[in-house]
């Protein structure tokens, strides 16, 4: 059974890499009020096949997100959760993790993400599967 996201922001921490398209650029820059390039130079690695976030402390295991701040867990309660400053503009990748082809195809990799993310610690690979090739309908 695939669990609601429990907004650990587990998916944002550790050396993983979220691609950044050029449409999300462009929603990410409109966002934060800057222009393409200072997203670019700012916020983003240059990769090979083009670019993702940057991470803070990017050659230990406990990086995160640049965009990985705090939010107030529930109105009034002093107590705080981790919360993406960059939710509404957040890159595609974002918008649709944990569905994504990779851990669809490579049970290894899957197994790795079910060990941090709550919304797959009760589903097996075949059960993902399962939901990832529903939603790509």
């Amino acid at each position: 059974m695939i669990r609601p996201c429990q907004r650990s922001g587990e998916c944002c921490r550790g050396r993983g890499h979220t691609p950044v398209t050029e449409t999300d650029l462009l929603r990410m820059a409109a966002h934060l009020g800057l222009g393409p390039e200072d997203v670019r130079v700012r916020f983003l690695n240059r990769d090979p096949d083009g670019f993702s976030l940057k991470c803070r402390n990017p050659v230990l295991t406990d990086a995160e997100c640049v965009f990985l701040g705090e939010e107030e867990a529930t109105a009034g309660s002093g107590r705080k959760r981790p919360a993406c400053t960059l939710y509404e503009a957040r890159p595609e990748a974002c918008r649709t993790w944990p569905f994504w082809e990779r851990l669809a195809s490579d049970q290894e990799h899957y197994e790795q993400s079910r060990r941090t993310c709550g919304m797959l610690r009760d589903a097996d690979h075949a059960a993902f599967k399962a939901e990832f090739l529903r939603r790509r309908r």
